[in-house]
């Protein structure tokens, strides 16, 4: 049967969306939706454009505000590494 879709076919096509992670799917269907309305809509590029950038700098705010490296704060020991390490090459032969 012409057309039919088998189970392996799916089975291949579950593991490829499982590989790709979000960000290249949606990535994928703006550009599917840009070249599908292009014509019905000549500015669908530009607004893709404006979208991209608009994203990349409010992700690019989110990586410098939120996810910043912890503050050091000092410690008076290196805790139980250092018993371990008195251990282990006690140990030794």
């Amino acid at each position: 049967m012409a057309g039919a879709v088998d189970d392996s076919t799916i089975h291949i096509v579950v593991v490829i969306i499982i590989i790709i992670n979000a960000g290249d799917i949606m990535s994928a269907m703006q550009f599917g939706f840009v070249t599908l309305f292009v014509a019905v809509c000549p500015l669908a590029p530009f607004i893709a454009v404006v979208n991209n950038a608009v994203e990349l700098r409010a992700d690019a705010n989110k990586f410098v505000s939120r996810y910043r490296r912890p503050t050091a704060t000092r410690a008076s020991n290196i805790g139980l590494a250092f018993s371990l390490s008195l251990s282990l090459s006690d140990l030794r032969v």
